[in-house]
């Protein structure tokens, strides 16, 4: 009878113990957010800020500078925005406003680790930290020299333990092009004390030849393989949907990675994150890659659901206003947001 009781309490236990361990399954929450020039309003020395910057400001003590930077400028509309543009503190506390409640709404109680383009300095990216409630407690910024100031960073509630700015090793660059480049970000952080490696990134636009965001695409895969540990690689790819079929740039990085253009397209009717007006075609320009030995499963949806987000006619998101009421738009690209467990 003492034998049978003593049997059956290691068998309560063995089943307690497996039920626990099954519950103790995690999951991780990742959203990559292209904010389309999240630039404050002061000017920062050496950067080509200049059409970000209240009209009051650039009428007065940097008149010649801007005036000399924008008559540069060739693409028509962008250079009244350079010349017209208010870029005030009430403008830019609306911008800062919408960012954040698409990053608070993306998901319940906000994501792990927020990868963002396109932002000006760390001082922005306090700021922006400031309007959210998702309680984030470590934010790093890329130590970048584009030639207009804009970097990628991350925030996240996860203690970094280190942090590095790589300088993408660009094949046959021009000092010119360079200028409209950017460094990828890598950050380590420790979730519960387990290593989980961060790189975040902007690639070259698409007007630039494709052999550079290969480059990049190559030095990621580098990176990895030296030490695969677990890996998330997010940002703005800047690789339209011809050039991935064209150039096939991600085959040997899907080999080790959960892509979430691949999952989106398998689970929803979204047709990228990024429009192109002239040609009327969507690209997945933002993406996220898991690494596939350290995730179990990964799901992954394109954010493009919050009120004014999204032109009602294309589909396509839609820019923060610059000129005008402050109507809708928030950015000319949707964030994507994956979970996976682990």
């Amino acid at each position: 009878m003492k034998n049978f009781l003593l049997l059956c309490l290691f068998s309560f236990c063995v089943s307690c113990a497996s039920f626990k361990q099954k519950d103790e399954k995690r999951f991780l929450s990742v959203l990559t957010f292209n904010v389309e020039n999240l630039f404050d309003a002061e000017h920062a020395l050496g950067k080509l800020d200049y059409t970000y910057l209240p009209l009051s400001v650039k009428r007065s003590t940097l008149k010649q500078s801007v005036e000399r930077y924008c008559a540069g400028v060739k693409n028509p509309q962008w250079r009244k925005e350079c010349r017209e543009l208010n870029w005030d503190e009430k403008r830019l506390k609306n911008k800062l406003f919408r960012i954040s409640r698409v990053i608070e709404e993306s998901t319940t109680g906000c994501p792990d680790v927020v990868i963002l383009q396109e932002v000006e300095n760390e001082k922005i990216l306090k700021r922006l930290n400031s309007y959210l409630s998702c309680g984030y407690t470590s934010l790093m910024l890329s130590d970048d020299s584009d030639a207009r100031g804009i970097d990628v960073a991350v925030l996240s509630r996860f203690e970094i333990r280190s942090s590095k700015t790589h300088v993408i090793p660009f094949k046959g660059i021009s000092a010119e092009e360079k200028k409209d480049t950017r460094s990828l970000l890598e950050v380590e952080l420790s979730i519960g004390g387990y290593a989980l490696r961060v790189l975040a990134l902007h690639l070259p636009a698409p007007f630039h030849p494709a052999r550079y965001r290969k480059d990049a695409i190559d030095f990621v895969e580098s990176l990895y393989f030296k030490d695969p540990i677990a890996t998330v690689v997010a940002g703005d790819w800047n690789v339209t949907e011809k050039e991935s079929s064209d150039k096939k740039p991600f085959s040997k990085l899907r080999k080790s990675f959960f892509i979430s253009d691949d999952i989106v397209r398998a689970s929803s009717s979204a047709r990228g994150t990024s429009y192109y007006p002239k040609d009327k075609t969507w690209s997945f320009l933002d993406k996220i890659a898991m690494s596939r030995n350290s995730f179990d499963s990964v799901e992954c949806r394109v954010v493009n659901e919050m009120p004014g987000q999204r032109d009602l006619k294309t589909g396509a998101p839609l820019s923060f206003p610059l000129f005008g009421k402050l109507s809708e738009g928030i950015s000319d690209h949707f964030p994507v947001l994956c979970k996976a467990s682990y």
